[in-house]
């Protein structure tokens, strides 16, 4: 792997390891068991990235496709993050996709950047799977959140 396509992977570890730390910080505030549930699935997620970045860096071998994407439907793109309260569904749903919608930006303009055609292929196919989480987020808020009130 070049030095430059290293650089990007590195970055994209530490942002996404910046991200974990952001859920795993609230995870820890929080006092309610369905919140907890929530943010774990959503650290698993984001610590199965890291796990694939690291093991392409390390000179793993990674074969796959790009998969297929799913709809985004930007039910939280509108909102404006404040103060997260850690007991609170609403606040922890809108955090993860805000969350999510950064990481996305990030690793996106990382992808970009990348010179070498194959681990541009395995990224852009992290990425799909990472707008899936977004998604994820995003229906998740929709269907507990919106349809709520």
């Amino acid at each position: 792997m070049r030095g430059e396509d290293r650089g990007v992977i590195d970055s994209i570890i530490r942002n996404e390891e910046g991200i974990l730390g952001q859920m795993m910080e609230l995870r820890d505030r929080s006092s309610l068991s369905n919140i907890i549930m929530f943010l774990d699935a959503f650290i698993q997620s984001r610590e199965n990235t890291i796990r694939f970045l690291r093991g392409i860096e390390s000179g793993e071998e990674h074969r796959g496709e790009i998969r297929r994407e799913i709809k985004e439907i930007g039910s939280t793109e509108h909102l404006a993050m404040g103060d997260v309260d850690p007991n609170s569904l609403r606040d922890t749903l809108l955090f993860i996709s805000k969350l999510e919608e950064e990481s996305l930006r990030g690793i996106s303009e990382a992808v970009g950047k990348v010179s070498d055609p194959g681990l541009r292929r395995l990224l852009e196919g992290m990425l799909s799977d990472r707008r899936k989480v977004k998604a994820k987020a995003e229906h998740l808020y929709h269907d507990l959140i919106e349809t709520s009130y």
